[in-house]
């Protein structure tokens, strides 16, 4: 007998196992390490807030660290770290803002007083 017809199945097969090996490398975090490079750069430039300081600094020691993952090739642990750092310097610059606001209103509220 032939063996020729068991080739094609025998390939797809083949093609398939490798398709599947590649899918499940997984993907570098690119996208994820840029936004918490641009959110950690903008909480750095207007964080004043004592409250801000806080989530600013691990936003920063949390994206060394996803550096350091991203260079040894561990791309969850990358991800992982540059979501978290994103998340803490957006905390930062909310803690920030929320600090210009209260000062704000603690110069309206004399103002505000005296037209009663």
């Amino acid at each position: 007998m032939n063996a020729r017809p068991f080739r094609p199945p025998a390939l797809a097969c083949l093609g398939m196992l490798l398709l599947a090996a590649c899918s499940s490398q997984p993907l570098r975090p690119d996208e994820a390490m840029e936004a918490a490079e641009v959110a950690v750069g903008k909480a750095g430039t207007g964080v004043a807030a004592p409250d801000a300081q806080g989530p600013l600094s691990s936003a920063r020691g949390k994206l060394d660290q996803a550096r350091a993952a991203l260079q040894a090739l561990d791309y969850p642990r990358a991800r992982r770290l540059a979501e978290q750092a994103r998340a803490d310097a957006e905390l930062s610059i909310a803690l920030a803002d929320l600090a210009k606001a209260q000062a704000r209103l603690q110069q309206v509220l004399p103002a505000a007083a005296e037209t009663r």
